[in-house]
This record gives structure tokens, C-alpha cells and sequence, in this order.
């Protein structure tokens, strides 16, 4: 493993990120017999660590604060290297447990993005999910896990995520929806995006066609692309009027039009149809 991070480190990340998953999901099964997590066990609170590196020809010098949380310090390193390869500017925080992760959050007002497991040690990573968009609903949450059926995918969008990656992505795969997340969009993995959730979940396919293309494209205005940006970011109606400082009618208005836009009925559906069709909020 520390000769694959050598070789990551000269240039070989996507390699080292595949072995690293690998020995992760070997890792679970070993442990617990199936890729999911054990048990939860006692909360505790760990040590956690905090590592800031520059990386030149940067496509967004905005420095942006990322939370890894995985209880696998060699797959937090692959993710480190990773985001050092998509040349941008990052201070990563890390966190091996969700002790850690919220001793952090509290300790880091402007984090930017948070990068969910759902196997972790102490608690399980859907219930993490649920308390970080109650307590912290201004920080977007991305899941990226071993555990990639699609019921784990859809009850994390329910409970709040903006995206879901599974660890099984290709190197070329994990960074582009690293990229995507990065820019404020939303990546689901094609294998839920592919069948709607009901009858009543589906996209146009005059709008598929401009796949890609912008939230304007389809009628939206910039206030609506704002809240509807908000929206997918997990908030409620009356965290976004405030945040805006919109009344909450205002907002629930603006709602109604993004989602008729997207041709869905609520914001599951609407974080679906944001990854299908492509559309960033940058």
C-alpha cells in the first residue's frame, strides 16, 4: 500500500485511488461480513487532523475548507491526492469518526463541503447524515461510499446529501464527479439516474437534450436558480428565506417555479433531475 501511495504521489493517483478501495471494501467484508457497516458501537471522540497544501494551475482560486470523514486514513489520503491532482486550492480537513467530524464542524464555521462515509465506527453514517443537515444545514454534505444500492443512494438524497459517489468509481470517474461537486453541482451514479424513483419522476426529453446546458435555458431566473440552489443543498423554506432574506411565501414561490421548471414534484426529485441533467450552480 505505501508503495502505491509512492507511485500516487508521482503522478499515479488514479491507480492508487482504485487499490484503496479495493482493500476497503476487502476490509469490511473481512470485518463484517458484507460491505455495510457494523453495529454502532459507544460515540467517542477522537483526534482529528487538519492539512493544507497549494496547488498550482488551479481552475477556482477560491480556497474552499473540504471535510473527508472515513475511518480509513489511506483512503483520505488517496482522496487528498486526488483533489491535489484537479489543481485547485483546498484546506482538507480529516476525520476517521463522527466524533471527529463534528468536533471539526463546530471548530470550522466556514467549511465548504463535507465528504461523507456511510461506515463509520461510532455511528452510522445515514444518522451522521441527518444530524449534520439539522444542526449544520448551511454546509453541503456529498456521500461517498462502499455502500452504493440503490436504496442507500435515495435515502441519502432523502436525508439531505447533494450527491452520492460510490468508492467503486474509476479513478477518471471519481474525479470528474469530485469536479462536479466541486462546481456546485449535484452527481448521483448513473445506475439510479437511469430509472425514475415513480411515474411521476421523469425528465422531459426535450430538456435531455440539452443536457448540460443552463438553469436559465430552461426559464429560471437567477433568484430561483438561488433557491433552488439552496434547496438541493438540503435547506428548508424558512432557512433559505432567511439566508436570502426573502419571506417565506416569497421563497416557497420561487420553489414551485424550479420545480415545475424541472418537471418534479419535491426535492428528491429535484436532485435527481439537477445530476441528470448536468446543471451546476457556479
Amino acid at each position: 500500500m505505501r508503495a502505491a501511495l509512492t507511485k500516487a504521489r508521482k503522478g499515479n493517483t488514479g491507480a492508487v485511488l482504485q487499490h484503496i478501495a479495493k482493500r476497503v471494501r476487502r476490509l469490511h467484508v473481512y470485518c463484517f461480513g458484507t460491505t455495510t457497516t457494523a453495529k454502532p458501537v459507544q460515540f467517542a471522540v477522537t483526534s482529528a487532523t487538519i492539512s493544507t497544501y497549494q496547488a498550482g494551475n488551479s481552475w477556482d482560486r477560491n480556497e474552499m475548507k473540504v471535510l473527508l470523514v472515513d475511518d480509513h486514513a489511506l483512503f483520505r489520503e488517496g482522496l487528498r491526492l486526488l483533489l491535489q491532482r484537479m489543481g485547485d486550492q483546498f484546506q482538507v480537513l480529516e476525520a476517521g469518526d463522527c466524533g471527529s467530524a463534528f468536533e471539526l464542524i463546530k471548530l470550522t464555521p466556514d467549511l465548504g463541503l463535507i465528504l461523507l462515509d456511510l461506515a463509520l465506527p461510532d455511528m452510522p453514517g445515514l444518522d451522521a447524515l441527518r444530524l449534520i443537515r439539522t444542526h449544520h444545514p448551511a454546509i453541503p454534505v456529498v456521500v461517498i461510499s462502499a455502500t452504493e444500492d440503490r436504496p442507500s443512494v435515495l435515502e441519502a438524497i432523502n436525508g439531505g446529501a447533494m450527491g452520492f459517489i460510490p468508492k467503486s468509481s474509476d479513478s477518471t470517474l471519481l474525479m470528474n464527479a469530485l469536479q462536479l461537486v466541486l462546481a456546485k453541482g449535484v452527481y448521483i451514479p448513473a445506475s439510479v439516474l437511469t430509472n425514475p424513483i415513480n411515474a411521476n419522476e421523469t425528465t422531459p426529453k426535450s430538456m435531455l437534450e440539452k443536457k448540460n446546458g443552463t438553469l436559465r435555458e430552461i426559464g429560471l431566473s437567477d433568484r430561483e436558480i438561488e433557491v433552488l440552489s439552496l434547496m438541493v443543498q438540503g435547506l428548508s423554506n424558512k432557512l433559505i428565506a432567511r439566508k436570502l432574506t426573502l419571506s417565506e411565501p416569497t421563497v416557497k414561490s420561487h420553489v414551485r417555479v424550479a420545480l415545475r421548471a424541472l418537471n418534479v414534484d419535491n426535492r428528491t426529485q429535484a436532485v435527481l433531475a439537477v445530476g441528470r441533467l448536468g446543471y451546476t450552480f457556479k
